[in-house]
């Protein structure tokens, strides 16, 4: 084992654990970001899904006014 007399590798050591410790921090961070932006992906797809289930709705009930409206006129 190779010993430093002058101090500098365990403090360069004590510096190499303190930067992973932040990096393994950032990377908790990180994950934990992607999780909610994926439960946000979620939930913005099922408001999509709920927005064109209305719109398709919506255009039928047109659809359905349209037709009536023709009949009211042709008689």
């Amino acid at each position: 084992m190779i010993v430093s007399t002058s101090g500098k590798l365990p403090r360069e050591a004590g510096e190499s654990v303190a930067a992973l410790e932040q990096a393994g921090k950032a990377s908790l961070q990180i994950a934990a970001a992607a999780e909610q932006t994926a439960r946000a992906s979620t939930e913005a797809a099922g408001a999509s899904e709920l927005a064109l289930k209305g719109a398709q709705e919506i255009a039928q009930a047109i659809e359905d006014i349209a037709s009536q409206a023709d009949e009211l006129q042709n008689g």
